[in-house]
């Protein structure tokens, strides 16, 4: 024990925090417990007392005594005769009911400040919504076309003879080869010496190779002026061109 003698400014036991002496207290209250419960044991009177329960635990138990409550009021009408179709609704039920409410609530709103005067969808809500399952339809035309396409069953209307006739991979490469002819013929450049080392048997194939080889010839003509004899003049078409070509080398 401190010295109550003792001057406060000498005071040999430092000053304890709230929470220290609230710790403390909380230490001496379970220590009596012990004690008292020590006490009882050997007298022979020490009951052991039950655990409190979580709030889930609460909760759980809770919703089983509604759920036989209901069950006893279903039984005892069913069995005064009375037939009832259903008591309770399951959560899809209450949850639909619950939106239709709120969709019914916004549009007394809407027609109370005088927006709307009716409860069916706007022009607009109409319009997207059909905007929507069009593409959504065309989507789905194009995957099942592409679908048939990959197993070689396509036979849609709208293909050509030559689409329908030649084997479905030809048909890719040829496509291919178009899309890198028009890209050739976008960037000017010349890609006749490449395509004729890779890819030399599937371009002579190819119908437009005659006239791409003729821009090609053209081209390499003109970025080679010598070879052409200085060619300045101009010409009408390309098979002009060319035909000149031919006759002065």
């Amino acid at each position: 024990m401190c010295d109550t003698k003792v001057k406060k400014k000498e005071w040999p036991c430092p000053i304890k925090t709230a929470a220290e002496r609230s710790r403390a207290y909380r230490q001496r209250q379970k220590l009596k417990r012990e004690i008292q419960k020590c006490f009882e044991i050997a007298s022979g009177k020490y009951v052991e007392k039950r655990k409190a329960k979580t709030p889930a635990e609460r909760q759980r138990e809770y919703r089983q005594r509604r759920k036989l409550k209901r069950e006893l009021e279903r039984r005892a009408l069913e069995a005064s005769g009375i037939c009832l179709k259903k008591m309770t609704k399951t959560a899809a039920e209450r949850q639909r009911e619950y939106r239709r409410r709120q969709k019914l609530k916004r549009e007394l709103k809407n027609f109370d400040e005088g927006e709307s005067t009716s409860g069916d969808r706007s022009e607009q809500e109409i319009k997207t919504a059909a905007e929507q399952n069009r593409k959504y339809r065309q989507q789905e035309k194009l995957k099942c076309e592409l679908e048939k396409y990959d197993d070689g069953r396509y036979t849609s209307d709208e293909c050509s003879e030559q689409e329908t006739t030649m084997p479905v991979q030809e048909y890719r490469h040829q496509q291919k080869l178009k899309c890198e002819f028009e890209k050739c013929d976008k960037e000017g450049s010349t890609m006749g010496e490449h395509l004729a080392k890779e890819k030399a048997t599937s371009v002579q194939q190819c119908p437009d190779y005659p006239r791409q080889k003729l821009k090609w010839d053209i081209e390499k003509c003109f970025e080679r002026s010598s070879a052409c004899g200085n060619i300045v003049r101009t010409y009408n078409s390309s098979a002009e061109y060319f035909f000149h070509l031919m006759i002065e080398q």
